[in-house]
């Protein structure tokens, strides 16, 4: 079972943070989440270069609002569902990361922590 999005309340944080890893064309923005909340893969690049133990990848046009992403930057983010569904990215080079991560699809994203209403 893959925890995530859609889950027992109870495990289900007010919104998950992480960390910008990095980007792929094939794959959006590599997000390594909170070890708190177990809904990545530890993940490395085609290349070798490891990433981290709990990367999901986020669409880029999920992200509007939050502005320019970097490496290493934080970000906080909800979401209703983890989805393999094509992106519809057209790349020019062959760049996923090994193995595959859940690509999510984002309610809410923040480049600052959530609080409670």
């Amino acid at each position: 079972m893959l925890l995530g999005c859609k889950h027992d309340a109870d495990l289900h944080p007010l919104c998950y943070p992480g960390t910008v890893v990095g980007s792929s064309c094939t794959d959006g923005l590599l997000v390594d989440v909170d070890p708190a909340y177990p809904i990545g893969n530890p993940t490395s690049l085609a290349g070798g270069a490891f990433l981290g133990h709990n990367i999901v990848a986020v669409n880029y046009s999920t992200l509007a609002g939050v502005g320019n992403l970097a490496t290493g930057q934080h970000l906080y983010f909800t979401c209703t569902n983890a989805t393999n569904e094509p992106r519809g990215t057209v790349c020019l080079a062959y760049d996923p990361v090994k193995p595959a991560v859940p690509h999510l699809v984002l309610t809410t994203a923040s480049a600052t922590p959530c609080t409670a209403p």
